[in-house]
This record gives C-alpha cells, structure tokens and sequence, in this order.
C-alpha cells in the first residue's frame, strides 16, 4: 500500500523528558521516561523506576496519528490527513520525534464503485468471487483489447487475469502435496470448487457457511472454464509498466526477433498487439508445439513456427490469420514452399497447411517482395 504525503509536519515534543538520548533503534529514553516508537507513531511510554511498570500506550496502539481536516483555495471538499509517518531517525541527541501526517493511497476494493450491470453490490462481490462468471466475461475484454481497443493496456491485464481466475479452484497436486491444497486426499484430485469464500468465515451464493477459501462444493465452474479455453492465447505485447512480454508464453528477444514458447494451455492462438501493431493468428485443428518457439520479427514480414500435428496423419489443417500487412508471401511447410497473396486488414484469411504424418511440421510464412 502506498502513502501520500500533505505538506504537514508534526513534531512530537521531548518537554517532560530533559537529557533524552537515543537508547537504541526505536527507542529514546530520559531520567523520567522511556519511550518506543515505531513508523506510525510512539508505540510504549514508561516512566522509569516506576513502581508499578505501567503502560500508557495501550497495546497494539501508537500516539501520534492526528484526524485533521483541511482544503486549499482550489479544493470544493474539505480532505482529511490521518495517518502519521516518521519522517526519519531522530540524531542522537534529539529532543523530538517528527512525523508527516497523510493519507494512505486507495486499495483497489476502496476505490470500486459499484457499475450498472449490477444494482446489487453482494451480488457482484459474489460474482467476483464465482468460477463461473470471471473467465467469459475476460474473454469478453480481451476480445476489445485484442480488436478494438485504441489503448489496450487495461484491458489486456483485466481480460487474461479473468480468464485465469477460476483455476486456482482446482484441487489438484502430487502425492507429496496430500493431492490438493485446498482439500487434501487423492480422492479430491482434480475437483474444482464452485467459487470462493473472500471473508475469514462466510458463504457463497448457495449458502453454505465455510471458511476462506475455494468453496467444498462444485456448481457451474465448468461454464467458467469453457471461456477460459476459448480466451488463453499467447499474446506479444509491450505494456508501459512491465515492458516487452508475452501473456501466456516466455518471450525472449534477439535482434529484431522476439522468440516466444507458448505456455498457454491450448497452444492454438497467438497474438501481436504493439503500439499500433496488430497480428492475429489461430490454428484450426493442430496447434503449435510444445516447448518449441515461435518467431516473429518486428516488421511482421517473417513468421516461424514448429506445427504440433494432433491427429497423427497426413492432412491439410487452416491457419486463420488476419492483420498481417499486404503482400506476397512464401508459405513453406518441411521445405514446400507456395506463394501466397494476403490481402492485409482486420478481415481474416483462411492459409492451407498440407503436413504429413509426422508428429511435427516446419513452418514459415515470409514477406516475398
């Protein structure tokens, strides 16, 4: 969590307590008194040689936060700092102890509001907390991210973070592990439940009262995890906080081509969404190999991958393809190579890919010029 600051200053005074010295980290102590202070305020206040030993801070407490309300000549509402903070080590020497008085920034549950798609708030906290709902409506805004958005930034980050939500409901792990984290035993393995308890102790829709954590019984998942396997796509992309990465695979760059292998689950989608750069790319019936990369030059004029051949027989499988730029194109598969117009734009192209019977099969799709 993290602080804002107002220009204020308090200074917690050492007048009933002369001759005070720094007696350790977090401490300062006189004839009179003994005291421990913390980041948040004084946190123990003694007298010394006192008969009785007492306490004046109460436990768990601190001295020093303030409730104090202010405006400046551009605020409409009054704003209100109330969180102290040691503005650093008193020298030794010192006869005070100052603190900024503040404001911790918002978490994200302070700063929700409510929206219209639902006018009941313990419906949407429920909804949140279901395996059912998260991942469709992330396939519903990676959608807009992937086709729409003019800055898809946000929307990426929401829409994947949705679709893979609800697999953290899975009970699932080694004999090691008791076979699960939330219910242990082998015959949980691969359960999944129904949704999540956020509270220390409270229920889901269905009204079971339980502690936190995945609910003990299953529901609809099972609609959430269809969603999530028509959303999971592996998705290049350079957002402003993490840089060049790619959702769902590993990328790696050399050059002026970036390496990704795809850790999606499917292993059937890839996306480029950079600046104002867009790729998409969906295989039909086969996928792309496993822990085998796909490479993708900046210019989108070169395209390689290893075809993951499902079906174990020789047979023509599609390549959906769209926003590639226009041109003339060599598509080679294990050597054979055709020439290929693409007509370039959001409208998608169907390119046939005839493999044989092996398990894989070498792919490029080059800019011919």
């Amino acid at each position: 969590m993290s602080y804002r600051r107002v220009a204020l200053l308090v200074t917690v005074s050492s007048i009933l307590m002369p001759a005070i010295v720094l007696a350790a980290q977090g401490q300062l102590a006189s004839d009179l008194f003994k005291i421990q202070f913390g980041d948040n305020g004084i946190t123990s206040l003694k007298r010394v040689k006192d008969v009785h030993d007492t306490e004046y801070i109460t436990p768990g407490g601190a001295l020093g936060n303030l409730v104090i309300r202010f405006k400046t000549p551009s605020d409409a509402n009054w704003r209100v700092a109330s969180e102290a903070k040691l503005s650093g080590q008193p020298a030794p020497g010192s006869t005070a102890l100052d603190y900024w008085i503040g404001a911790l920034d918002p978490t994200l549950a302070a700063s929700s509001v409510k929206s219209s798609s639902s006018n009941n708030v313990t419906q949407a906290l429920d909804a949140l907390s279901d395996g059912r709902v998260p991942p469709p409506g992330g396939w519903g805004v990676l959608d807009y991210a992937l086709h729409f958005a003019k800055d898809p930034t946000k929307y990426l980050r929401l829409g994947y973070a949705s679709s893979l939500s609800a697999w953290a409901l899975v009970n699932s792990g080694t004999a090691e592990s008791g076979y699960g984290y939330w219910n242990p035993g082998k015959e949980n393995d691969g359960a999944a439940g129904g949704g999540f308890v956020p509270e220390a102790w409270g229920r889901g829709w269905i009204g079971k009262q339980m502690a936190r954590g995945a609910w003990y019984y299953s529901a609809e998942e099972d609609v959430g995890y269809c969603g999530a396997l028509r959303t999971h796509a592996a998705i290049i992309t350079k957002d402003p906080i993490l840089g060049e990465f790619a959702y769902g695979a590993e990328l790696t760059r050399k050059g002026d081509t970036v390496s990704v292998i795809l850790r999606d689950g499917p292993r059937t989608r890839l996306h480029v969404i950079r600046d104002n750069q867009r790729l998409h790319m969906e295989l039909a019936r086969d996928g792309f190999a496993k822990k085998r990369p796909v490479l993708v030059n900046d210019s989108l004029s070169r395209i390689e991958f290893t075809l993951e051949n499902r079906v174990k027989n020789a047979h023509t499988t599609q390549l959906e393809i769209s926003e590639l730029p226009a041109g003339n194109y060599s598509v080679t598969v294990d050597g054979r190579s055709k020439t290929l117009q693409i007509k370039g734009g959001a409208a998608s192209q169907m390119i046939d890919l005839a493999v044989g019977a092996s398990a894989t099969a070498k792919i490029s799709i080059a800019n011919a010029r």
